[in-house]
């Protein structure tokens, strides 16, 4: 019996590894920001504007950290349109947004307009729960403080 056993675990962790590595793949699918634009009006979907950097310890972290978190990934990718811009290579477009230090994260309305920025290097569990205040619309009846307290 134990022969039998064998070749059906190899099998088996050959699938769970498979699987394993296209869940841990996956990505947000950042694009530009026009693009997002267009793609939040026919989707419906509101826009995350991530303003970062090159030589940015903050960004840095943002981005090995909180934006290749599963739950973060997985929330942007099914909920979001997802934009990154660099500050430096789009200086007007910060400007237009008032950004004032890198990261900075926006979120815009499925129409463009723009709903609250969240600051500095934000955690994973804490961007998720801003992820699900804004996609829920909650925004529109109670501040970020009063969501997350529950009140």
């Amino acid at each position: 019996m134990g022969r039998y056993w064998r070749p059906l675990l190899v099998s088996l962790l050959f699938v769970l590894g498979i699987s394993l590595s296209k869940a841990g793949a996956q990505q947000i699918q950042w694009t530009g920001y026009e693009e997002a634009l267009k793609e939040a009006q026919k989707t419906g979907r509101p826009v995350l504007l991530y303003f970062f950097v090159k030589d940015c310890q903050y960004c840095e972290q943002m981005e090995s950290k909180t934006l290749v978190a599963g739950r973060v990934v997985e929330y942007l990718s099914e909920e979001f349109v997802s934009a990154r811009v660099d500050g430096d290579k789009s200086p007007q477009l910060a400007r237009r947004y008032m950004v004032r230090g890198f990261p900075t994260i926006w979120f815009l309305s499925p129409d463009g307009k723009p709903i609250s920025s969240l600051p500095g290097y934000v955690g994973p569990e804490e961007l998720a729960k801003v992820l699900r205040y804004i996609r829920g619309g909650h925004y529109r009846s109670k501040s970020l403080r009063e969501y997350l307290s529950g009140s």
